[in-house]
């Protein structure tokens, strides 16, 4: 389970975006693209450490984003759409 401190998140956004109005567009960039890497390094780490579940166990998909993607076989009426994780 992820233990992303929202308060910390929103801190590190309000400070983005003093230096946006202060005109420093290229360290409120850099600052964004710190913040992005960190958040992705630990979905990666909750996502290593539940996939040691057992083979078969589909997992808590509640907070999963899924997309339609219908290609031209799938829009034929014998075919179901298919959900695909983003």
């Amino acid at each position: 389970m992820s233990d992303i401190d929202a308060q910390r998140v929103a801190e590190r956004i309000d400070t983005v975006l003093d230096i946006l109005v202060a005109g420093d567009y290229h360290s409120a960039i850099h600052n964004l693209e710190i913040l992005k890497a960190e958040l992705l390094s630990q979905v990666k780490e909750d996502t290593d450490a539940s996939s040691d579940k057992t083979p078969g166990s589909v997992g808590d998909l509640s907070d999963a984003s899924f997309s339609w993607h219908l290609t031209q076989e799938t829009q034929h009426p014998l075919y179901s759409p298919v959900l695909i994780p983003l």
